[in-house]
This record gives C-alpha cells, structure tokens and sequence, in this order.
C-alpha cells in the first residue's frame, strides 16, 4: 500500500512585516526553536502570536527573586 507524504509546513512560506520565509527560515532568523514554531503553526495562531518571544524568567518577574 502507498502511502502519500504529508505535506509539510515546511514548504509553506510565511510573510510577516514585509518578509516571506519558511518556518525554518523564520526559526533561524528569529532564533525560535523549530519545533516551537512548528507547534504554534500546526495550532492556528498566526501573526505575533506565532513569532511570541519568551521571556526569561528573571525579567518577567514571575519568578524574581525577592531582596533580601
């Protein structure tokens, strides 16, 4: 039985401001995990919420260390 390949995204050419680049193009530009962006691709989100960069914990705040 044949089976036919999936198709990939990373075919699938991406503009955001002004640029057109594959996922892996993006991931290397934008220093993004490929398989990060791969998942939020495959989930829908599009735009900024594709390109969202992380933010270390120390400056979000979330777990900064109190003074002592």
């Amino acid at each position: 039985m044949l089976l036919k390949p999936i198709k990939s995204q990373s075919t699938d050419i991406i503009t955001h401001d002004a640029l057109s680049k594959t996922l892996r193009q993006w991931s290397i530009y934008l220093e993004i995990p490929y398989d990060t962006l791969r998942m939020r691709y495959r989930r829908g989100l599009k735009g900024d919420e594709l390109f969202k960069q992380k933010q270390p914990y120390e400056k979000s705040g979330v777990y900064a260390r109190s003074p002592s």
